[in-house]
């Protein structure tokens, strides 16, 4: 155990000696500025509509911001709604977030109110109430709606029937005021590009995952729980700074090697098996995913082998 601790310690320091970026690295506020001036540069008029991530009925996980919002803001907490308002050539934009709720902070900790959203992004700030009133009133006057996505993923787009984004736009049709365009390709062709500071923050998550399945490799043995694997992978992320995995960590021994999104972790290893890990640290929301095949035993059998070089292959 102590040898291992020796290792985990070299490697770490390893990697904040040689990383990218340091550990408080995160976008500057004026590379937000520029995402939202390309975006706008992609409508002729009209008024956007960006929705943030509620606020969780949980406290695990975490909250975590929904991933065009946070590019387009940069901001972090929830409720919060993004509009921007083009016309005549000239772009006007504002973040609403909600009221300030003292028993609610107690809880969660402050929130930003709206004469503070300034300092904190650049952007104007209004009360979460006056974004509906000043919507309908520019589609009075004739501007169309462009919305963007608050879904988690762009796969479930088309089925999604419950975010504040949907029941939005919903309603707008519903009404019949406006008509209405979705910017999810166009912002996804922005994001596709990254900035030198987005390949930092990448080059980072990538660092320490690097670490983390290193470690895993250490110690897997047969007796070894698939849950302390992930308990260790995990934890690495966390102990050299990540936000944490950026998705579930999947540790699958066995038969449970074959599952792509097995995340159960709760079987213990037997010798002669392979282990799947398929585990990515996230750093200030950009991911690294990284997946390989272990021999539990500490050797592929030469069956193993053969089959694990084709793959590779």
């Amino acid at each position: 155990m102590m040898q291992l601790r020796h290792a985990f310690v070299a490697a770490a320091l390893f990697v904040v000696a040689g990383g990218s970026v340091p550990a408080s690295a995160q976008v500057a506020q004026g590379e937000f500025a520029s995402r939202r001036a390309s975006l706008a540069a992609s409508v002729d008029s009209g008024v956007v509509v960006a929705f943030g991530a509620v606020e969780p009925v949980n406290f695990w996980p975490t909250f975590q911001q929904h991933a065009s919002f946070l590019y387009l803001t940069g901001f972090e907490e929830p409720d919060a709604v993004y509009v921007m308002v083009k016309r005549d050539g000239r772009v006007a934009e504002t973040l609403y977030v909600p009221p300030a709720d003292a028993r609610l902070e107690r809880w969660v900790g402050n929130r930003t109110a709206p004469d503070e959203v300034s300092r904190v992004t650049g952007l104007p700030g209004r009360l979460l109430a006056e974004f509906r009133p000043a919507v309908d009133s520019l589609v009075a006057a004739g501007l169309p709606l462009y919305t963007i996505s608050d879904v988690q993923t762009y796969d479930y787009a088309r089925q999604d029937s419950l975010t504040r984004g949907k029941a939005f736009a919903t309603d707008v049709a519903r009404r019949g005021t406006a008509t209405m365009s979705s910017l999810d390709t166009t912002l996804a062709k922005l994001r596709a590009t990254k900035s030198p500071a987005e390949l930092a923050l990448l080059r980072r998550a990538v660092d320490v995952s690097v670490v983390a399945h290193q470690q895993a490799m250490r110690a897997v043995a047969p007796g070894c729980g698939e849950y302390e694997i992930q308990a260790l992978v995990d934890g690495t992320f966390r102990r050299l700074g990540a936000d944490g995995p950026s998705y579930g960590s999947i540790v699958g021994s066995g038969p449970n090697s074959t599952v792509l999104h097995y995340m159960e972790d709760s079987r213990v290893m037997q010798a002669g098996e392979l282990l799947v890990l398929d585990a990515g640290a996230a750093f200030y929301h950009y991911a690294a995913d990284v997946t390989r095949t272990l021999p539990v035993s500490g050797r592929f059998t030469p069956e193993q082998r053969v089959i694990y070089q084709i793959v590779l292959e």
